[in-house]
């Protein structure tokens, strides 16, 4: 065996679209606060740097939704 791992079965990670809209809901909690990355993660009890990172990701695909609906 080269390498075994535990899966949770409350993990947010495993469930896709449990996934998607996690980081939907802390998007959307950092556009309308309109508060830091650091303010928001702070209330949700998260490293700012993963506030970064789901800003970036879920920006990113907004933007190429915008563009494939031509807005």
């Amino acid at each position: 065996v080269l390498m075994s791992y535990r899966i949770r079965s409350n993990s947010i990670s495993r469930n896709k679209f449990k996934l998607v809209k996690y980081q939907w809901r802390v998007y959307r909690e950092l556009e309308d606060s309109g508060d830091t990355c650091e303010a928001v993660a702070k209330r949700l009890g998260l490293r700012a740097a993963a506030v970064r990172q789901i800003k970036s990701r879920v920006g990113r695909m907004v933007a190429a939704l915008e563009e494939r609906l031509g807005e």
